[in-house]
């Protein structure tokens, strides 16, 4: 099995990997554990590393940073948006 594996149903995901160099953009992709599942989430569990753990914590919170910044400027341009991101002193946003 390698990336990109489906397996319908499924409601367990164990994850022994370390977060890596901390590319953000890869922190987001491990993140799609069981897809777009809503109708079951309370069954789903993830098991992770604890560094991996808090990586992902740190990417939820700067995340709704984002989202919180792009409501306070909603119904202006975007090209007007100061794009501001506060990501964790973990991370890079990606790959050099």
């Amino acid at each position: 099995m390698d990336r990109g594996f489906t397996v319908e149903g499924l409601t367990v995901t164990y994850m022994p990997r370390d977060m890596g160099v901390g590319n953000a953009d890869t922190i987001q992709q491990r993140a799609r554990f069981f897809g777009y599942k809503l109708p079951y989430l309370g069954f789903c569990r993830v098991f992770l590393e604890q560094g991996l753990l808090q990586a992902f914590q740190f990417y939820v919170a700067h995340e709704r940073d984002i989202r919180q910044r792009l409501m306070e400027h909603r119904g202006r341009p975007l090209s007007e948006w100061r794009r501001a991101f506060f990501l964790d002193s973990n991370f890079r946003p990606i790959r050099r």
